[in-house]
């Protein structure tokens, strides 16, 4: 679902960078105004584990491919204003990694790190509190993640099928079909969702936004004690304990994946629906990425994949730690 440069005109590339940067101006002040600080660690943790997420598709018989965008599992854990930093932070890195363009990035983050977030969390927060009544918490938050996820898939695959009319060649067969696929992927989305959020529930179902007191929020500053139950010694414990194994479980699966030759090569949804199905002539990248000097291997995979995985890691630490200091 990364749309690159010099597919879609200009005017609405510019449009979108517009929209979307007002939308994550607004997001930082409400992440600014009320975020407990001391979760900072785990969101440049959530943001590494998207992006390692991210490097993978997994496959989709016999042409093509997809794989996890993680918005509205995001969304859940900590509440759609940090989601949408968040995701907006990984798709930039990738977008620099050469996966999506840069002037299409407003277009890219307002389907992944805005609709998606609002969407996805929407539904989640409705089939959450209709579930809760005859479920545990636990699992009616992995329950109602699980298919809002996968709602929120098929829905920003539909709303990028109707931006992309404004492509010459792209018809309504087309847009059938990128929303077709996209719902194929939204089933991988659903499954990686539950078991990646299902670590997490098991681990600390205190970090899980919805398994608080009121089920749909991230904790206040002056409420931390109270919904988090972190105090600061426990938050270097887990800190300690969690986030380098996390990080080097990421990084592991990613290159034994792609070294195996489990990840696949396919075309995503996107590239599938436009330039195979459609017929619409791929555009030559102005931009290819920080890497592309290098030749392109599994190894060379691996490593790009690791040095994005710990950059997203720092900035999102850098963003949050930022947003949240101290005023006076």
């Amino acid at each position: 679902m990364h749309v690159p440069d010099g597919v879609v005109p200009l005017w609405l590339q510019l449009t979108f960078l517009a929209v979307t940067g007002v939308m994550l101006v607004i997001a930082y002040r409400k992440v600014s105004s009320r975020f407990d600080d001391r979760l900072v660690p785990f969101m440049g943790v959530l943001a590494a584990i998207i992006f390692a997420a991210q490097l993978v598709n997994f496959p989709i018989p016999p042409f093509s491919s997809g794989h996890l965008v993680g918005s509205t599992m995001l969304a859940v854990m900590v509440n759609p204003w940090v989601a949408m930093l968040i995701m907006a932070l990984v798709l930039f890195v990738q977008a620099l990694f050469g996966d999506g363009g840069i002037l299409t990035y407003g277009m890219n983050a307002f389907n992944m790190a805005i609709l998606s977030v609002v969407v996805g969390y929407a539904i989640a927060v409705i089939i959450f509190r209709s579930s809760s009544r005859y479920l545990s918490k636990e699992k009616s938050v992995l329950l109602s993640t699980g298919i809002a996820s996968f709602i929120a898939t098929v829905g920003a695959a539909l709303v990028l099928g109707f931006e992309l009319y404004t492509v010459p060649g792209f018809s309504s067969g087309a847009l059938l079909a990128i929303t077709g696929i996209h719902a194929i992927i939204g089933v991988g989305e659903a499954i990686l969702t539950v078991v990646i959020l299902g670590y997490f529930v098991k681990a600390n179902p205190k970090l899980v936004s919805f398994l608080g007191e009121d089920g749909t929020r991230v904790p206040a500053e002056e409420e931390a004690e109270k919904e988090v139950g972190l105090t600061e010694d426990e938050q270097r414990s887990w800190l300690a304990r969690q986030t380098v194994p996390v990080l080097l479980t990421s990084i592991a699966v990613v290159a034994f994946l792609i070294l195996s030759g489990l990840a696949s090569g396919n075309p995503d949804g996107f590239e599938w629906a436009l330039f195979i199905f459609a017929g619409v002539a791929e555009p030559e990248a102005a931009f290819e990425g920080v890497f592309a000097f290098l030749e392109e291997s599994p190894l060379v995979d691996v490593l790009t994949g690791t040095i994005g995985i710990l950059a997203v890691l720092g900035l999102g630490y850098l963003l949050f730690k930022f947003a949240t200091r101290k005023k006076d």
